[in-house]
């Protein structure tokens, strides 16, 4: 606990030096976005059964978003919350499902710009380090993108090594997921997150699906009972 307090201090001291360091040329941004939609799906994704009637239901995302940026750091941070109206229960459960969540939170170090005669390193036009959590848009974000027709959009953890020289334009980004950083854990524990809450087990009993295990089914399906072998279960 004392580690985990002393690295966020460290953290948060060195934020504001930055912020103070270079407050001279600084620009800061907030901006906000409250978005409402309404759907009405009748045999989206999947044909309904005859007699069943169509799904309304209204979502709605709330995101709010800081921007401190000089000549050479960029810093983002984006706060975002996502659900469906109606589906706070929290006056009698505090399993509300709710969505409030770190949509964004990077910075963006320029490590060299041949525009600015401040750099020494002036063998590439620009060169920039991005780190942290981020939107990826390439192109018409049809194959790479932040996915912004969704309410809770995409976002990546990741750092992100950008380069421009004569009009061409490389980016290369690595990423390593893991799902937590608790003492004991080995090699690579990382489980998506879009495995259900709830299981059958061998015995067709339905009981909660145990942290850190991917739930095998003979038809990937949770509603089968679970196997020592199989499809994982998502």
């Amino acid at each position: 606990m004392y580690r985990k307090s002393l690295i966020g201090s460290v953290g948060v001291l060195l934020f504001f030096y930055i912020i103070s360091y270079h407050s001279a040329n600084a620009q800061f941004s907030l901006t906000a976005q409250l978005r409402t939609r309404t759907e009405v799906r009748n045999g989206l994704g999947n044909l309904v059964l005859k007699g069943s009637g169509p799904a309304v239901f209204t979502s709605q995302r709330t995101r709010l978003s800081v921007g401190y940026k000089t000549t050479r750091l960029t810093v983002g941070v984006s706060i975002q919350d996502v659900r469906v109206w109606g589906q706070d229960a929290s006056s009698i459960s505090n399993a509300d499902g709710n969505r409030l969540m770190l949509h964004e939170g990077w910075a963006d170090l320029i490590l060299a710009n041949k525009a600015d005669t401040s750099f020494k390193f002036r063998l590439l036009n620009y060169v920039s380090l991005k780190i942290g959590r981020q939107e990826l848009m390439y192109d018409d974000v049809r194959l790479l993108g932040n996915l912004d027709w969704l309410q809770q959009a995409r976002r990546h953890d990741m750092a992100l090594l950008k380069t421009i020289h004569k009009g061409f334009q490389v980016d290369i980004g690595f990423a390593y997921n893991q799902n937590s950083d608790a003492f004991g854990i080995t090699n690579t524990a990382y489980v998506p997150a879009n495995i259900p809450l709830f299981i059958k087990n061998s015995l067709g009993v339905l009981v909660p699906t145990p942290a850190g295990i991917l739930p095998l089914s003979g038809t990937g399906n949770a509603s089968i009972n679970s196997s020592k072998t199989g499809t994982p279960v998502w």
